[in-house]
């Protein structure tokens, strides 16, 4: 595996978004806003186009409501929304926040891309941590392994540049597969905090974790 150096990162988003290269300079200064032509990945009234999975036995729904364009996770059981459909392509933007300060070590949860079937608690794919002062992290979870690492965790490259407990957080995650390469670049509100090449995964689900922490998503979408 080798990580891929600013300005080459910066011209592979291109290649491979169709996105000007100034459009990738400014996005590690500011979020970006829902492009035309995006899909939205959750509709902001309901889970239609999304199943749940609780860790066992999980008898209680992991979500406190979604409507009025907000998703509330609960946090308990441990377990995690993935989408129906999965996807090998695309930028993915969302948008998150801790409702309340955690009693006990600080909020933790996760988007994953790339999960694959079937499901547990940690089902193989890459995590994308936005665990409070660990946002940009990736992890590979599963059977996964990043090449040439014994550490499941690649840390993110820049310091934590979170917002406070309350406060909507951006993260952008482009990733892209072709032949044998799958290449993974993700932004925290703005910011290149980590990027990734390894060799070619299968398309999978995009997931919302729970794990322990109430915490609030909006505004999902794709572009592809």
């Amino acid at each position: 595996m080798r990580f891929i150096p600013g300005i080459v990162l910066l011209l592979l988003v291109s290649l491979f978004t169709g996105i000007s290269l100034a459009d990738t300079q400014v996005m590690q200064t500011i979020p970006w806003s829902a492009p035309e032509g995006s899909l939205p990945v959750w509709n902001g009234r309901d889970l239609t186009g999304w199943t749940s999975f609780g860790q066992p036995p999980a008898t209680q729904s992991l979500v406190q409501s979604s409507s009025d364009g907000i998703l509330h996770l609960i946090g308990k059981p441990k377990g995690y929304l993935h989408t129906e459909e999965s996807f090998a392509n695309g930028h993915l933007h969302a948008e998150w926040r801790w409702p309340i300060v955690a009693k006990t070590k600080v909020n933790n949860s996760g988007i994953f891309i790339f999960q694959q079937s079937p499901d547990s608690i940690w089902p193989q794919g890459i995590q994308v941590q936005i665990k409070e002062g660990f946002s940009g992290d990736l992890i590979a979870m599963g059977s996964l392994v990043f090449p040439g690492r014994k550490n499941p965790t690649i840390p993110k490259v820049a310091p934590s540049n979170e917002k406070p407990v309350g406060e909507w957080n951006s993260v952008d995650v482009l990733f892209h597969t072709e032949a044998e390469v799958t290449t993974l670049q993700v932004f925290i509100n703005g910011l290149l905090q980590n990027s990734l090449e390894i060799p070619a995964l299968k398309a999978g689900h995009i997931a919302l974790q729970s794990e322990g922490y109430p915490v609030d998503f909006r505004n999902l979408w794709l572009k592809q």
